[in-house]
């Protein structure tokens, strides 16, 4: 038996607090990004734009990644269907 709530705007809630904390992750690596050729380029007195690409397109590459794995198993957690559980009482039906 699977149980549905009556109301569905709880399930649009999470999904749009989903797409929120996704874009906060992407935007959290990305200033962590900066902050890292930051301490590069003071560190090494390195400014050029060299420097820039070998830290930013890494860290852009895998803030995609990231962001669209989180997104995906955020939006599935908050599916409806994706919450229904077989009950704990096993009466024969799966």
């Amino acid at each position: 038996m699977a149980i549905v709530p009556a109301d569905s705007t709880k399930y649009t809630a999470l999904r749009v607090l989903a797409v929120v904390f996704t874009l906060a992750i992407a935007m959290g690596a990305t200033a962590v990004a900066f902050y890292v050729t930051d301490v590069f380029g003071i560190l090494f007195r390195e400014t050029s734009a060299n420097l820039q690409l070998i830290v930013l397109v890494p860290a852009s590459v895998l803030a995609i990644i990231t962001t669209f794995f989180a997104a995906k198993i955020l939006w599935s957690a908050s599916d409806p269907a994706g919450n229904q559980r077989p009950d704990s009482h096993h009466d024969g039906q799966t």
